[in-house]
Parts: structure tokens; C-alpha cells; sequence
């Protein structure tokens, strides 16, 4: 899915996926962030059909951060920060992922600001700064002092879309056993899903990121809180069967958390390709602004070795029409053991009778 900010051509694509002949058993959808988007997915004609059951995450709405300004510097930086973005028109209510080329100038200033007396608590004063401005009238001098004087206060949100994590998990049969793992993550809430369907010890999750070590790889080890090793070893610890998230890790981006899953009996069951602006959709928004690699494989189907579940036709999916996001779904068919057994044990008992 994508920022609220964004073009919503996906949007008939998407409902089209949720009722269509191929819609999968189970479905994690990434990044719904706005109430009426969510709205329309649940209300869309033939869910409830379709998918009669859905798991929506726990919001965050009410932590606060904010920057500590008796330091001057970072005073300093947060208002050249919030001044460069105003001169260069870029909309301030999208600083999380604009959707124009942000100068390096103000790039330079946001990590002055994280990295400011190598504390990386200055991060939060980052996200209190873009996730105030979210909800204010965009581009405006007004604006920026407010969010100036709110994160002062330490009033401003710690996590941007109201406290929403994004997931949403549709399904055709009962969620159960359901539990979540919170993380004190940069900039959105962070956490991960635990649910039980069909006797499988489901785990969902977007994970974070280190954000600082794509802009130099020297400055990783300054990241403020949870990074995708922290969501894997969740699930390990939790005994989860099979993992599926937009992991924000892979063999060709921040590999260390990718490489943790197989350092703990994880494997691959998806498809091994690139997911995020393949090249199918090198052109679409935010592609051609993010930099660095053209495409990465970070979304995956991790199963959990000796857990008698298998996978079979792992395909990818919703990569055309291109203006459905910039990633691309990832789907495998799962069959467990547990059940042949179950089937097998019934046949045998039948056979007897």
C-alpha cells in the first residue's frame, strides 16, 4: 500500500484482489494507514464474503516525544531543518516520504539532528518535528513554529499516522490465540503479530529499519531503537511457524536480520526475487526518489525448519497494473503435515469401521 499522501489509482486494484478468483487464504496488507482507507477495505462488496474474519493492530496514539532545546545546536538544527524544507516547497505534512526530491541540505540537517552529541534520543526529537507537522497546514512559517513549540513541550506524537501500525490481516478462516509484541521503533509504531489459523502459528509484522546506515553506513550504529533483528527474535522466541512481513531486510539490503532467520532454522518459502521497485516499477512514486539500490527483495514467507509445514508455487503478485504500490505481494501455498495427519488418522479409523 502507500502514504495517505499518494496517488490512490490502487485503490479499485486492491478491492479487486480481496474478491478476486485468486485471493489467497490469508492476506497481510502493509501500510493502510488511514481510517477511510481501512473503511473501504472492510466495507468493500463480497469481503465479508470472502474474508469474514480480519485482525486490525493496537494504534499508539497517545506517546509523545519531543527535543530537548536547552541544547542550542539542536536547536539550531531543528529550525534550519524545518526553514530548508520551507524554501524548498516541499510539502511539510509529507516529510515521513515526499513525494518531491527533498534537497540534501535539509537530508543533512535531519541527520545533524539524529546524530546531534551522538545520543540517538535526538531522533525522537526527528519524529516529533515530521509527525507534528503531518496534521498541520502544510509549507507555512506558522506550522513550523508550532511543531517548534509543541515538540518543546514534549507534546508531539512519537509515531506518525496517529499511532497506526498499517497492518491489516484478512483471512477466510477463525484468528485465534491472538497476542502482539510492541517495540519502541523510529517514527511509526512498530510491532508484531501473533495469531493462530488453521492450527498454524502465524507471525506478521513490517519491521524497522536502520535508516541511518542507508545514509552512511558508518552512522548505523547511532539507530534509535528497534531494528529487524529485535522482530525476528520475537518470533523465534514465540515458536512462530510462519512469518509474513514486508521485513525491510533481504540478501541485497541490511542482510544482518535476513541472515538472523537462518541462523535460527528459518527458511525461505517465497519467491527469491526483488519486491520493492523492481523494475516493472522503476518509474512510480517514491522509486525514482529514493536513491540507492533500483530494487530490493525485502518482502518474504519465512517457515520455521521441522515445523511439518511445507510450500509449494511461490509466485508474486499485484505487480501490474504498476500504480498499486511500490511493492510487490509475494503468495505461497502452504500445506501442513499436521493436517494429512489428521486426514490419514481419519482414514484409517474409518477403514477399521
Amino acid at each position: 500500500m502507500l502514504q495517505p499522501w499518494f496517488q490512490k489509482d490502487w485503490e479499485k486494484n486492491v478491492l479487486q484482489h480481496l474478491v478476486g478468483p485468486d485471493s489467497p487464504d490469508v492476506l497481510a496488507l502493509q501500510e493502510v494507514w488511514a481510517d477511510e482507507d481501512v473503511s473501504k477495505i472492510l466495507n468493500a462488496p463480497g469481503r465479508r464474503h470472502k474474508y469474514p474474519y480480519h485482525y486490525l493492530p493496537t494504534a499508539r496514539p497517545d506517546e509523545k516525544a519531543g527535543c530537548d532545546f536547552s541544547d542550542q545546536t539542536l536547536a539550531y538544527l531543528a529550525n534550519a531543518y524545518l526553514e530548508c524544507q520551507l524554501a524548498a516547497n516541499v510539502p511539510t505534512n509529507t516529510l515521513q516520504q515526499p513525494l518531491v526530491e527533498v534537497p540534501f541540505q535539509c537530508l543533512a540537517l535531519g541527520v545533524g539532528i539524529g546524530i546531534q552529541d551522538n545520543d540517538p534520543a535526538n531522533q525522537l526529537c526527528l519524529a516529533c518535528l515530521i509527525n507534528t507537522l503531518q496534521y498541520l497546514p502544510p509549507n507555512t512559517p506558522e506550522s513550523n513554529q508550532a511543531a517548534l513549540a509543541t515538540c518543546a513541550a514534549g507534546q508531539g506524537p512519537k509515531n506518525g499516522h496517529k499511532g497506526k501500525n498499517g497492518q491489516l490481516i484478512l483471512s477466510k478462516y477463525p484468528i485465534t490465540k491472538v497476542s502482539e509484541t510492541l517495540f519502541d521503533g523510529f517514527l511509526v509504531n512498530r510491532l508484531n503479530i501473533h495469531a493462530t489459523i488453521k492450527g498454524i502459528k502465524f507471525g506478521f509484522g513490517h519491521f524497522a529499519y536502520n535508516v541511518l546506515e542507508d545514509i552512511q553506513p558508518e552512522l548505523g550504529v547511532l539507530m534509535y531503537g528497534t531494528l529487524q533483528k529485535d522482530h525476528i527474535q520475537d518470533f523465534v522466541d514465540k515458536g512462530t511457524e510462519v512469518v509474513l512481513a514486508d521485513m525491510n531486510t533481504g540478501p541485497n539490503y541490511q542482510p544482518e536480520g535476513f541472515q538472523h532467520f537462518a541462523d535460527n532454522g528459518y527458511f525461505q518459502a517465497s519467491t527469491t526475487e526483488n519486491t520493492w521497485c523492481k523494475q516493472s516499477h522503476a518509474n512510480f512514486l517514491p522509486c525514482p526518489l529514493a536513491g540507492g539500490p533500483p530494487s530490493l527483495a525485502i518482502d518474504h514467507v519465512m517457515i520455521k525448519s521441522g515445523s511439518n509445514i511445507h510450500a509449494f508455487r511461490a509466485k508474486q503478485f499485484n505487480e501490474y497494473p504498476v500504480p498499486m504500490s511500490d511493492h510487490v505481494g509475494v503468495a505461497v501455498q502452504l500445506l501442513s503435515a499436521k493436517w494429512s495427519q489428521k486426514l490419514t488418522n481419519a482414514v484409517e479409523k474409518m477403514k477399521k469401521h
